[in-house]
């Protein structure tokens, strides 16, 4: 007779190694993501600087996409 608690643990681990494959996938998209996203960033502050120091809702364009 095999014992519940083996397989429980066993549960216990696989769970925990999907979980960390999980966090890995995800820290790896953000450090992939973070130069992208800091550069929006930056194309949208230089647009409402623009916008609040000339008073022209155009806004010329900053060559992003």
């Amino acid at each position: 007779m095999r014992c519940r608690r083996a397989r429980s643990g066993q549960s216990t681990s696989e769970m925990m190694m999907l979980i960390s494959v999980i966090v890995i996938a995800i820290v790896a998209a953000a450090y992939i993501m973070i130069p992208t996203f800091q550069d929006g960033v930056q194309d949208l502050a230089n647009d409402v600087s623009y916008i609040l120091s000339s008073g022209d809702t155009l806004v010329p364009p900053t060559g992003g996409s």
